[in-house]
């Protein structure tokens, strides 16, 4: 069940940053109306549910995997996720905090790096679980 869960959040994590951007730009430009940041904290509501779930579902794959794999990359690949996980969550609340306000803009715009991050530790994330999927031992 992992792999069915880890695709969509690590995806939606690394598009986040480019998307936030676009929104940004958009609603500066009046081009869509302030109240289409929704889709920024909606889009990062899903990314934190489904880690979320990818975690659930790693733990109880964990041991199929401890058969073929070393634990320490077991153990790595799973410190990324709980990392990935934990730092989707102050993305939603800046992102929810950009919706209107006097600070909304900064907001916005705090959202929009820490989105960048997150994409970051998305490819990581999603690396390590790629070295666990296509181990051979030596």
């Amino acid at each position: 069940m992992h792999p069915i869960f880890t695709h969509i959040p690590l995806g939606l994590a690394f598009i986040s940053p480019f998307l936030a951007l676009a929104l940004w730009l958009m609603i500066r430009r009046s081009a869509i109306p302030e109240a289409s940041w929704n889709i920024q904290i909606l889009l990062q509501a899903i990314v934190l549910i489904l880690a979320f779930a990818a975690m659930q579902t790693g733990s109880s794959d964990e041991k199929d995997a401890e058969k073929n794999v070393p634990r320490q990359m077991i153990e790595k690949h799973e410190l990324a996720g709980k990392i990935f996980f934990f730092s989707s969550i102050p993305i939603l609340i800046v992102s929810f905090f950009g919706r209107r306000g006097n600070n909304a803009v900064r907001m916005r715009l705090f959202s929009i790096v820490l989105c960048l991050v997150l994409s970051v530790l998305a490819v990581y994330t999603g690396y390590l679980g790629g070295e666990i999927v296509y181990f051979t031992p030596d």
